[in-house]
Protein backbone atom coordinates (compact mmCIF):
# COMPACT_ATOMS: atom_id res chain seq x y z
CA UNK A 1 0.00 0.00 0.00
CA UNK A 2 2.61 2.42 0.67
CA UNK A 3 4.04 1.98 -3.12
CA UNK A 4 2.17 4.31 -4.51
CA UNK A 5 2.01 8.65 -4.53
CA UNK A 6 -0.20 9.80 -1.46
CA UNK A 7 -2.94 11.96 -3.18
CA UNK A 8 -2.85 15.21 -3.41
CA UNK A 9 -5.20 17.74 -0.97
CA UNK A 10 -5.98 21.18 -0.99
CA UNK A 11 -4.87 23.59 -3.70
CA UNK A 12 -2.07 21.01 -4.52
CA UNK A 13 -4.43 18.79 -6.36
CA UNK A 14 -4.45 21.46 -9.31
CA UNK A 15 -0.90 21.30 -9.69
CA UNK A 16 -0.20 19.93 -13.60
CA UNK A 17 -3.40 20.85 -14.31
CA UNK A 18 -4.46 22.63 -17.74
CA UNK A 19 -6.36 25.51 -17.99
CA UNK A 20 -7.54 28.42 -20.72
CA UNK A 21 -6.60 31.65 -20.41
CA UNK A 22 -9.68 33.89 -19.64
CA UNK A 23 -7.94 37.39 -19.18
CA UNK A 24 -4.43 38.14 -20.33
CA UNK A 25 -1.75 36.98 -17.22
CA UNK A 26 0.15 40.59 -16.70
CA UNK A 27 1.93 39.86 -13.55
CA UNK A 28 3.36 43.52 -13.51
CA UNK A 29 -0.13 44.64 -13.72
CA UNK A 30 -1.70 42.29 -11.07
CA UNK A 31 -3.92 40.59 -14.03
CA UNK A 32 -5.10 37.25 -14.74
CA UNK A 33 -7.69 34.75 -14.34
CA UNK A 34 -8.51 31.35 -15.96
CA UNK A 35 -10.69 28.89 -16.16
CA UNK A 36 -10.00 25.16 -15.27
CA UNK A 37 -12.95 22.66 -15.57
CA UNK A 38 -15.54 24.94 -14.08
CA UNK A 39 -14.26 27.34 -12.00
CA UNK A 40 -12.45 30.31 -12.38
CA UNK A 41 -9.28 31.15 -10.58
CA UNK A 42 -6.71 33.96 -10.54
CA UNK A 43 -3.41 33.27 -12.05
CA UNK A 44 -0.14 34.61 -12.05
CA UNK A 45 2.92 33.80 -14.15
CA UNK A 46 6.82 33.58 -13.97
CA UNK A 47 7.63 34.60 -17.31
CA UNK A 48 6.29 37.03 -20.00
CA UNK A 49 2.02 38.23 -20.42
CA UNK A 50 -0.07 34.99 -21.40
CA UNK A 51 -3.02 36.30 -23.62
CA UNK A 52 -6.71 35.42 -23.34
CA UNK A 53 -7.46 32.39 -25.04
CA UNK A 54 -4.07 30.45 -24.21
CA UNK A 55 -3.53 26.88 -22.94
CA UNK A 56 -1.71 27.19 -19.52
CA UNK A 57 -0.86 24.66 -17.31
CA UNK A 58 -0.49 25.15 -13.80
CA UNK A 59 3.13 24.58 -11.71
CA UNK A 60 2.59 25.92 -8.68
CA UNK A 61 0.12 27.89 -5.92
CA UNK A 62 0.77 30.64 -4.39
CA UNK A 63 -1.89 32.34 -1.86
CA UNK A 64 -5.14 32.13 -3.47
CA UNK A 65 -3.48 32.09 -7.31
CA UNK A 66 -2.56 29.87 -9.66
CA UNK A 67 1.06 30.09 -10.91
CA UNK A 68 0.89 29.28 -14.68
CA UNK A 69 3.20 28.71 -17.90
CA UNK A 70 1.85 28.82 -21.34
CA UNK A 71 1.47 25.36 -23.00
CA UNK A 72 3.92 24.59 -25.50
CA UNK A 73 2.11 23.96 -28.78
CA UNK A 74 1.14 20.46 -30.24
Amino acid sequence: QDDHEPTPVGSNRYLHAKAVVLEPIDTGAGTGMVRMESEQWRATTEGEVIEAGAPVRVVGITGSRLVVTEEEPA
